[in-house]
């Protein structure tokens, strides 16, 4: 858990430092990968109402008690946008 916990905060250092929101290095970043890693969960649904053409997707990310939040046009938007959010915020120490 140590490792993975190090490799988590050398990438979320780097997407930090302005190296992109999703791409390290030329790799991708997968947000929602590292939480559920650190073992946290990722709820996704569609918000009644939207369009077809225009659907709005909301995620929930939960990690330690504490809750990330995310939307976007579709569930891997929402959901690594919430993942994100909470992954960052931990290591943030707020």
């Amino acid at each position: 858990m140590e490792a993975v916990e190090e490799a988590c905060r050398h990438l979320l250092n780097e997407v930090r430092r302005g190296r992109g929101d999703h791409v390290v290095n030329g790799c991708s970043v997968n947000h929602k990968g590292l939480l559920l890693e650190l073992g946290g969960t990722v709820t996704v649904s569609r918000v009644v109402g939207t369009p077809d053409h225009r659907p709005l997707f909301v995620a929930k990310a939960e990690l330690e008690g504490r809750i990330g939040r995310g939307e976007g046009g579709n569930k891997i938007e929402a959901e690594q946008r919430a993942a994100k959010a909470l992954v960052l915020e931990r290591e943030d120490g707020r």
